[in-house]
């Protein structure tokens, strides 16, 4: 096979771009280091029990389209459920149990409905969620900005008047399940802009979607079988070592095969992105310098069986 385009990385950005050149008609080969498809979202087989876990907890939102068209373009949108509108059960610092149950009202309606009913905040802090109405209308509008740069989600918050008790019970479990941090280091900006997709779309936007499967079923595999189907191939345990003249991409290899594609998509993490190359190419020299600034935020995940 001679592919069009070289894929480095089976991960959801891999696998994901590998379906969209796919049906552009290119043939795509997806290379993978390791033995496993699905990078950060994948599922291994327990030592112990032999079942499939997942290595962290993943999950969508509603809001998250692109992700949700590319499952139904691969036959996989069966392997997730999502909820008719936001439901999830929340345990306070105290250990207390309630649950934020969002019914099924126009947006941003459906959000303001379940806070005012939900059980575990007093009256200033059900009303205090009003105050959120205008940075979230300034989030929709790409030209302008809804927090100050540099901002964290914490200080954003207060500034808008939310009260500790709702900043415990929903915004800094937001911030933690959308970035990957703790309110008090996430950058506001980005978090504006995804509250802003979850509460003033379409009431769906702030529904949970679940897998219904270990995560290399549910995606990486039927875009595995997607790719194959249409002369595409998806390689693991090939790890990719990019050749280059001057600042193009003269070839692509994995073990002894080699190949000169015309073009290459490097979907790895920022750790593995620099050692890609033989040699650094001076055109990307910035992106690798501040990729090797950046600091990883681990998810330590416990699995229980019962």
């Amino acid at each position: 096979m001679t592919p069009d385009v070289v894929v480095i990385g089976a991960g959801f950005a891999g696998l994901s771009a590998a379906v969209r050149l796919t049906m552009r008609g290119l043939r795509v080969l997806v290379l993978e280091a390791r033995g496993r498809l699905g990078g950060r979202a994948t599922a291994f087989a327990d030592s112990a029990t032999g079942e499939r876990v997942d290595n962290g907890q993943h999950v969508l939102l509603g809001c998250y389209t692109e992700a949700l068209t590319f499952l139904r373009d691969i036959g996989a949108i069966d392997n997730v459920r999502a909820q008719p509108q936001l439901s999830v059960t929340m345990i306070d610092l105290a250990g207390r149990r309630s649950r934020l149950a969002c019914p099924p009202l126009p947006a941003p309606l459906h959000l303001l409905a379940g806070v005012i009913d939900w059980e575990a905040l007093d009256w200033a802090d059900r009303l205090s969620v009003l105050r959120m109405a205008t940075p979230l209308k300034l989030a929709r509008d790409p030209d302008r900005l809804a927090a100050s740069p540099g901002e964290t989600v914490e200080d954003w918050l207060i500034r808008y008047g939310q009260t500790e008790r709702l900043r415990e019970m929903l915004w800094r479990p937001l911030a933690l399940a959308a970035l990957n941090q703790p309110a008090d280091r996430a950058g506001a900006t980005l978090f504006a802009r995804v509250l802003a997709e979850m509460f003033t779309g379409d009431a769906g936007a702030a529904s949970l979607v679940l897998p219904t499967k270990p995560l290399d079923a549910m995606y990486a595999e039927p875009a595995r079988a997607f790719i194959q189907a249409r002369g595409g191939d998806v390689r693991t345990g090939a790890a990719a070592v990019i050749h280059l003249d001057g600042d193009r991409v003269a070839a692509v290899e994995a073990g002894e095969e080699r190949w000169e594609p015309r073009a290459v998509i490097a979907a790895v993490s920022w750790v593995a992105f620099p050692a890609l190359f033989q040699g650094q190419p001076a055109a990307i020299a910035g992106i690798v310098e501040r990729a090797g600034r950046m600091a990883s935020s681990p998810i330590a995940t416990v699995n229980l069986w019962f």
